[in-house]
Parts: structure tokens; C-alpha cells; sequence
């Protein structure tokens, strides 16, 4: 092979490489990005008295996580709070289920994070 092949195909590789770290970079970055704002939607929501839109807005962030959150050094009790939520929302006490979804949502966001670091 020629030399300038050689470098065209070192060339193409590096700049793949990059590509795809920062494409997985982006990646990391929005699915944390997200789901805080469904999390400061719903605080503020709370703040005004909306429990309604705090508490979809906080159960987006929570779907949008999925279970990418969990590992196997952690104990995560958050599926049970999660749970608890639906039934207040079931009995009509929206408040306590809004405030439910939006802890529920924090600590999965925390549990995300210490991934990342």
C-alpha cells in the first residue's frame, strides 16, 4: 500500500472515532439534560399549586430515565415510591402523588449522575 493510502485510511479512522465519541457524549448528556427539566417543571408546577402538570411532568422524567439508572451496587426503593404515587393519584390526593412522582424522579437523576462520574 502507498503511503498516502495509509494515511487516508488512519485519517478516516481517527475522525470516525471522534465522531462516535461525541455522538455518545451528546447522548449522555441529553438523557440527563431531559428528565431535569421535566423535574424543575414539576417543582415549579408544585410551587404554584398545579399538581396535575407536576405530576405528569415529573412522570415523563421518570419513562424517559427507564432504567438506565439502575446498577447492581445500588438498592433503589424508588419503584416502590413510584408505586405509591399511582395509588395516591388513584385516591385523589394529588398533591402527596405529584410530590411522590417529582422525589421519585430526583433520586433516579442522582442515581443516573453518580454513573457518570
Amino acid at each position: 500500500m502507498k503511503a498516502v493510502e495509509v494515511s487516508k485510511v488512519w485519517f478516516i479512522a481517527f475522525t470516525s472515532i471522534i465522531i462516535c465519541c461525541t455522538l455518545i457524549y451528546l447522548y449522555v448528556v441529553n438523557s440527563l439534560h431531559s428528565p431535569t427539566e421535566h423535574l424543575e417543571k414539576g417543582r415549579g408546577a408544585i410551587k404554584l399549586g398545579n399538581f396535575e402538570i407536576a405530576f405528569e411532568a415529573c412522570k415523563v422524567g421518570v419513562q424517559e430515565i427507564g432504567d438506565q439508572y439502575q446498577t447492581l451496587d445500588v438498592i433503589d426503593d424508588s419503584g416502590l415510591k413510584e408505586s405509591a404515587a399511582l395509588f395516591a393519584l388513584r385516591d385523589g390526593e394529588i398533591m402527596v402523588a405529584a410530590n411522590t412522582m417529582c422525589n421519585v424522579l430526583e433520586s433516579r437523576i442522582q442515581m443516573l449522575e453518580r454513573q457518570w462520574r
